[in-house]
């Protein structure tokens, strides 16, 4: 498993960052029956249904990463 931190400069001018973590399709995450996000393992929006799937087939099917976990991004 390949992963890389990324800083990213938000748009518009603001001094802020964040960091993301990069990583290859075979990540594993999870998804739930019925949201548009993909999971990283113990988020609390996994509390209903849990999933696993890869990151990769995740962001195939449309799925995003979670505002509230921030999982890994697809680095293909």
């Amino acid at each position: 498993m390949t992963l890389a931190i990324v800083t990213v400069m938000i748009a518009g001018g603001h001094a802020d960052t964040i960091s993301v973590i990069a990583a290859n399709g075979d990540t594993v995450v999870y998804i739930t029956k019925t949201g548009d996000c993909y999971h990283k393992d113990g988020c609390s929006s996994l509390s209903h249904s849990k999933i696993q799937t890869t990151l990769k087939d995740a962001v195939d099917n449309g799925y995003r990463p979670c505002k509230r976990c921030k999982p890994p991004i697809f680095d293909n």
